[in-house]
This record gives C-alpha cells, sequence and structure tokens, in this order.
C-alpha cells in the first residue's frame, strides 16, 4: 500500500473544514435559527428630571433593539431655556447604550449639549422618542422604528466634571487615564459649570478623593499653583507644616464617646502636628440635642396628661347632658355594660379622630418645612418609621388615651 504525503493529508483536513454547514453534510441536521422580531421602541420615562455633566440619564420603555441587531438613539426636539431667561430651540440625538430591552442610558457630557455655548446651566422642555434602527448606525439603508413621543424636563444642575486624569510625564496618555505607572507626576483638571467665576482670591474648592488598592497618594501644600508638575520641594507625604487635609470618620466613629480615642490615635502619627475636630462645638451640639430630647419628651407627656384631661371633662359634660336619660335607661331596668358604652364608645372615636389629626397636621408641616429647607438639613424632619407605622402608632395611643379618659370620667361622675 501506497503511503499517504502529508500534503494530501492536509488538503484533505482543509477541505473539509472549509466545506458550508449548509445541511447537507453527513450528520448535519442544524435547524435554521428563528428570525429577529424587529419591534416598534415604546419610550415610559426619562430619569432623572435633574442632571449634572457626568451623570448616567436612563431611559426606561420596551422593546429596545440590542447591539447584536442594530443602534439605539434618543431625539429631542423641545426648547431650552437658560436660568437667566432666554431660550433657544433644541432639536437634536444622542446615542444609547443598550441594558436590557426595557432600560437604555447614556452620560450627559461633555458639555450641555442643550445649550449653543454648551455651559450655561437651565432647563430643557419638550419630547423624546427611541428609534431603532436594524444594523449598523452608518448604514443609510437601515430600517428604522421610533417610539411614540413622550413629553419630557430635564433641568441641568451645577456640575463638577473631572477632564483630565493621566501622567504628564507620557504626552500620549488620553485626557483620563484608566491607570499610570508608580512615581508617576498627574495631572488632574476639572471643569466648574455654574458655580462662578474662580479668582486667587476666591477660588472655587472641591474634594477629591482616590480609590486605588495599593496607591500611595502624595499631598500638595494648601497654597495657589499656577503651573503642575510641582517642583520636588514643593510636595510632602504625608503633608506637614501649613498643609492639611479632610478626613471622614465612618458612622460607627460618628459618637462624642468614641471621638477622643480616634483623635488620641490621630495625634500619635509623626506627621501628624494637630487634629482639629470641633470637641468644643460637638459638646455644646450634644448638649443642646438631650436638651431638646428632653423637652420633647416632657412635652409629650404634658400632651398626654392633657388630652385624658380634656376627653374625660368631655364625656363629664355628655353624662351631665344625657341626665335623665341616663334615669330612664336605670328605671327600666339598664344593665351597668348596655348604660357606658356609648361613653366608652365615644372616648375611643375621639381617641382616633386625634390620632389621624395628629398625623395630618405632622405631615402638613413636615412638607412646609421640608419646601424651604436646605437639603443637608432634611434630616431633622426625617420621621423614623413608615407614615402607615406613624398612623398605626397614633391611632393606637389616642385609642388608649380615649379609653383612660373614659374610664376616669365614667368612675368619677357616672354612678349606676
Amino acid at each position: 500500500m501506497r503511503p499517504i504525503s502529508s500534503r494530501l493529508l492536509a488538503v484533505s483536513l482543509l477541505a473539509a473544514a472549509c466545506s458550508p454547514a449548509d445541511g447537507t453534510g453527513m450528520g448535519d441536521d442544524d435547524d435554521d435559527p428563528t428570525p429577529y422580531e424587529f419591534k416598534t421602541p415604546e419610550v415610559i420615562a426619562v430619569a432623572p428630571s435633574q442632571v449634572a455633566l457626568g451623570d448616567k440619564v436612563q431611559v426606561i420603555g420596551k422593546n429596545f433593539i440590542d447591539p447584536e441587531h442594530g443602534a439605539l438613539r434618543l431625539e429631542l426636539v423641545g426648547t431650552y431655556t437658560e436660568d437667566g431667561g432666554k431660550s433657544y430651540p433644541y432639536q437634536g440625538s444622542v446615542p444609547l447604550t443598550f441594558v436590557n430591552p426595557g432600560v437604555a442610558e447614556f452620560e450627559f457630557g461633555p458639555d450641555v449639549f442643550f445649550s449653543p455655548t454648551g455651559d450655561v446651566l437651565g432647563e430643557f422642555t419638550g419630547q423624546v422618542d427611541v428609534v431603532s434602527k436594524l444594523g449598523r448606525e452608518d448604514d443609510a439603508d437601515g430600517e428604522e422604528k421610533a417610539s411614540e413621543a413622550l413629553d419630557t424636563r430635564m433641568a441641568v444642575m451645577p456640575s463638577l466634571l473631572v477632564q483630565q486624569l493621566h501622567s504628564v510625564d507620557d504626552p500620549g496618555c488620553a485626557s483620563v487615564t484608566p491607570g499610570t505607572i508608580a512615581s508617576t507626576n498627574l495631572s488632574l483638571g476639572v471643569r466648574a459649570l455654574g458655580l462662578g467665576t474662580a479668582t486667587q482670591g476666591r477660588p472655587i474648592t472641591f474634594r477629591v478623593h482616590f480609590f486605588a488598592p495599593g496607591v500611595q497618594v502624595q499631598y500638595v501644600r494648601n497654597e495657589w499653583y499656577a503651573q503642575w508638575p510641582l517642583a520636588p520641594t514643593a510636595y510632602v507625604s504625608p503633608p506637614d507644616g501649613n498643609a492639611s487635609f479632610e478626613v471622614t470618620v465612618s458612622e460607627d466613629y460618628r459618637d462624642p464617646g468614641r471621638m477622643p480615642g480616634l483623635v488620641e490615635r490621630l495625634e500619635k502619627f509623626s506627621w501628624a502636628e494637630d487634629v482639629q475636630w470641633g470637641q468644643e462645638w460637638i459638646k455644646k451640639f450634644s448638649g443642646v440635642l438631650r436638651f431638646m430630647e428632653a423637652g420633647a419628651l416632657f412635652m409629650g407627656v404634658f400632651l398626654a396628661a392633657a388630652t385624658v384631661f380634656i376627653i374625660t371633662n368631655t364625656i363629664r359634660l355628655t353624662v351631665y347632658a344625657r341626665k335623665e336619660e341616663i334615669e330612664v335607661m336605670r328605671l327600666v331596668g339598664a344593665s351597668d355594660v348596655f348604660i357606658k358604652m356609648p361613653f366608652f364608645l365615644e372616648g375611643v372615636i375621639q381617641g382616633v379622630a386625634g390620632g389621624v389629626l395628629a398625623l395630618g397636621i405632622l405631615l402638613l408641616g413636615r412638607a412646609v418645612l421640608l419646601s424651604g429647607m436646605p437639603a443637608y438639613l432634611t434630616f431633622i424632619v426625617d420621621t423614623p418609621v413608615s407614615v402607615a407605622a406613624l398612623l398605626l402608632l397614633l391611632v393606637s395611643s389616642g385609642i388608649v388615651m380615649g379609653v383612660a379618659g373614659s374610664l376616669i370620667s365614667m368612675g368619677r361622675f357616672l354612678k349606676v
């Protein structure tokens, strides 16, 4: 038998590998794939309604086309009104990133594309619709389907956008680089929008946090710098001299009793000259809080006693007003329970009504306070429980006080 040459074997294997999988080959029993159903998208909402540069804006809807079959974009038509009052018509589109068939998103930026200059705060009011395009976005012959238009509003808020974060030693880096090598000077460029104009006498200050495991960050002095990188003598790590940096304490240590121990540990570091944590202010503030808590407790007890007193006297007046009817009921042989039950129920109803009225006043007062209160103070009026739990608590307390007032009044003034 003649041996088969390696060239002939290679050709045979290549032919077998390149043979079409059209279902005619031996042992090939694949079914035809299910054709893609190209549906018309729907848009339900665009959130959030207030955005800053760099925020993710989500478009909620149905039937969004996936990247395997096509591309998505958001069409916007309407009016952009600047904070100063000037208005401009706007019509444009934004590419959308597919998340799932009901959610797509885009990053707002790098500038305010509603504004002709790209840097003016304001509010867009108009309509949006989602367009699904079958095939590639640059395919002129691709079929498109658009959703019905949705009315929307989008306010542009003051923003800080990192435009540069890269090595100054390597000119080939991208504006914002995902990583760098050790001992590298970094250039940080931040764009402030809607925060006014910064000057040397009135700088705009902000806080920067680096989250990078295993990386040591060098802090510069708290001075004005006109250029970067700095001379090697201009920075130290950690800071000393007039330099300072802020530390955010975790919730476990946000207690006046634990703060002194934490401060003592920080002061033991060789580079820590002084640790300022507002000790006197915290003590005074804690004292004020304790006084307010004691005052609230006293007022609660006083109001509960006043409520019982009012209910007691109300039922007392009712007993006097119904004196003749009660006497007739006694003469015809009515039982004690039958005579006292209406007054008992009256106290319960008054307690329930008082609890519901108290909840309404609380919610109304909270809404009024929140309407004119800065966001960082809203914790003052936060409720520790849900509205349903608060309603149950107030109604239960009202029933207890109503029953107490009824029993006291009937025990003293209704002798059956």
